[in-house]
């Protein structure tokens, strides 16, 4: 059985389910607008089957319910879809293609931190992970329109996980951060080898010589968590002996910001794959 609950503000459609009742919409808008004339948003409680498609709402609340099923794809929420003492009894959770007017109040931060609960407890790893990022990105959000003194170190770690993984979202992006940084601490190498040969009259070796020496330097800091693995000569231990104070250092800064990378990209790939 279906019921829909009073509400004399008529400003939200408010429905009680019982009986293994299943409610599915698609192509629907469910939206206030000055002359009243549609509702501003959804209240369901004690659903067991619920299928939204293709529609947008403006604010959507769940309450007591223990799904069988739920699915969310094509769905735009412009405030929040918030859910409340609300778990899955099952396995068959589906959120995709969802957007999200609200991704700065501290209301949605809570609502994605729900989110990603209810997705964790389902073992819907790519709801956990999508709802994660979103509450990290409405944290963020949040802290650099109301930024102080105290919230500066939690917004420039924000920052960095945005950069360097897309809140954790993204496994190919501290891939693409590692080659980049190669290739600049590549060039800067050869252009300092360059200079050298240049001003200070070093012709210690030849320069396809540097440049063969530079790129298997750069390789090797590149993957330096790995670098037992590769050969053992791979870099000429006598060629590092005539690096310049700041070619070691620009050395040194490129090891350290591979293995921290790496290391990101290690426990998202755990996360992911829930290896552990």
């Amino acid at each position: 059985m279906i019921e829909i609950l009073p509400n004399q503000s008529k400003e939200t459609v408010k429905i009680n389910c019982s009986d293994n009742s299943k409610i599915g919409m698609d192509k629907r808008k469910v939206l206030g607008n000055p002359v009243g004339k549609s509702f501003s948003g959804l209240f369901i409680k004690n659903c067991k089957k619920l299928t939204i498609t293709n529609s947008e709402i403006f604010d959507c609340e769940l309450v007591d319910c223990e799904f069988e099923v739920i699915n969310f794809e094509s769905v735009k929420f412009v405030k929040q879809l918030k859910i409340i003492n609300t778990k899955s009894t099952s396995h068959n959770v589906e959120f995709r293609k969802l957007e999200f007017g609200d991704n700065i109040s501290i209301e949605a931060s809570g609502s994605f931190r729900a989110l990603t609960k209810f997705c964790q407890d389902a073992g819907y790893e790519d709801g956990t992970i999508f709802f994660h990022k979103k509450e990290l990105e409405s944290r963020h959000n949040f802290i650099k329109k109301n930024c102080d003194s105290d919230s500066k170190v939690e917004r420039f770690l924000l920052l960095f996980s945005k950069l360097f993984s897309d809140y954790g979202n993204s496994l190919f992006r501290p891939l693409r951060w590692i080659f980049c940084i190669f290739l600049m601490v590549l060039i800067l190498l050869v252009l300092g080898d360059f200079l050298s040969k240049i001003c200070v009259n070093n012709n210690h070796n030849p320069v396809y010589k540097n440049l063969d020496m530079n790129f298997r330097l750069s390789i090797r800091n590149a993957f330096f968590p790995f670098h037992y693995a590769l050969p053992k000569n791979f870099v000429d231990e006598d060629y590092l002996k005539y690096l310049s104070w700041l070619s070691s250092i620009l050395s040194f800064i490129h090891a350290v910001s591979s293995t921290i990378i790496w290391a990101i990209w290690f426990f998202m790939i755990r996360r992911r794959f829930r290896i552990g």
